[in-house]
């Protein structure tokens, strides 16, 4: 494993804010996960409650990703078991990161790359057994990990790995969570009671958002109206949080809670909104409708949606930058995603760290090398319908 200091690639704002209106004022620092200079882009992936963060950096050509966890204002590059490309997911609060290791295998039809999904502990490296012969149709995928090294995921299952399963991984073996009433099915979270959510694809080809406990598929209650479901996060108390499709034509994606088996809309706007991740306190991180055809990264907590733009600097806004996603939340409450430039491409990690005093707001702007940069956004998502 190799650790860099990426003096031109971790870039601490200081910014703060305390929105007016607001019912609960917090302040957060922010700080941004930016390229190295021989990469192009950035993402956060997730972040445990020892305020470690996941995340992956990419090279130049935006396909050669690796996998890092960032602590203390140093990444950490992940081993790469000998593959081409990384990718990090999920990271418990044990520092056990999971996601993917990609090789390139020469065959008859020439290099092609065949992707694992991968468990770090301790910065070594594991790969995890699929269910069939996956590699040509259905990749297999970690997705989700609780505290006690419980490993969700997807598989593909049967001759050439046709259609998806999920799957739970115990201690490096996998277990088949069957296809949950639907022709396949996709585990994306696990909390530490072993409660698992995801989706399964029914019969007409709509996602329906299903819960796992104790060995039995449960599918979640959806509002009336609804065409498909997807369920990404559960917390320890068995809240549920992902979002809801409404209609078959014109339809957005609407940010939704499961509580005690009811659901509830957390957005009505036009346009699209997902609810990514959920906290043991209760608070929600994802995205919403935004300005300028962009999404928005929010909040939503005590009923409440706050826009995570509302903290960013007003310096940083009319240069053009934009929160559009929050990935994921600790139960302190730090919040990390992904930050825009409009008109640009230009896409990195952000963490914003709730600050216990609040600090001054002005602070030297340090984004204006990203001019040259750009690639193509990335957009962290579910399963489609």
């Amino acid at each position: 494993m190799k650790k860099m200091h990426l003096k031109h690639s971790l870039l601490v704002c200081s910014i703060l804010l305390a929105c007016a209106g607001q019912a609960t004022a917090t302040s957060y620092s922010l700080t941004i996960f930016a390229p190295p200079p021989d990469g192009v882009a950035v993402e956060a992936t997730s972040i445990n409650n020892a305020g470690v963060v996941s995340g992956n950096i990419f090279g130049s050509d935006y396909l050669s990703p690796s996998a890092v966890t960032w602590s203390g204002g140093s990444a950490t590059y992940l081993d790469k078991a000998g593959g081409a490309f990384s990718g990090a997911e999920k990271i418990n609060d044990q520092g056990t990161v999971i996601g993917s290791i990609t090789s390139i295998v020469h065959d008859n039809r020439g290099n092609v790359p065949v992707t694992t999904p991968a468990i770090w502990n301790n910065g070594v490296a594991t790969t995890l057994p699929g269910l069939g012969q996956d590699r040509d149709f259905y990749p297999t995928r970690a997705t989700g990990l609780n505290n006690a090294g419980v490993v969700v995921g997807v598989s593909g299952f049967g001759p050439g790995g046709r259609g998806g399963h999920a799957v739970k991984w115990v201690n490096g073996v996998a277990t088949d969570l069957g296809a949950a009433g639907g022709s396949e099915s996709y585990a994306n979270a696990i909390n530490d009671n072993g409660q698992i959510v995801g989706s399964a694809k029914t019969q007409s080809g709509y996602d329906k958002a299903v819960l796992w406990e104790n060995g039995t598929a449960i599918d979640l209650a959806v509002q009336a109206g609804v065409s498909s479901s997807l369920a990404m996060d559960i917390n320890n108390a068995g809240v549920v949080v992902g979002r809801q499709t409404s209609g078959e034509v014109s339809s957005y994606n609407h940010a939704t809670i499961w509580h005690n088996g009811v659901a509830t809309q957390l957005d009505f706007a036009y346009g699209d909104s997902d609810a990514l991740a959920i906290n043991n306190v209760g608070d929600v991180v994802g995205y919403a409708p935004g300005d300028y055809d962009f999404p928005h990264g929010v909040l939503w907590k005590n009923g409440e949606m706050i826009d995570l733009n509302n903290y960013l600097d007003a310096s940083l806004r009319a240069d053009g930058w934009i929160l559009v996603s929050a990935t994921d939340i600790n139960d302190r409450g730090d919040i990390v995603g992904e930050l825009y430039k409009s008109g640009t491409n230009i896409e990195v990690g952000y963490l914003l760290a709730v600050s216990a005093v609040p600090e001054p707001s002005t602070y030297a702007m340090m984004l204006s090398g990203f001019g040259l940069l750009a690639f193509a956004a990335r957009r962290r998502r579910g399963p489609q319908s």
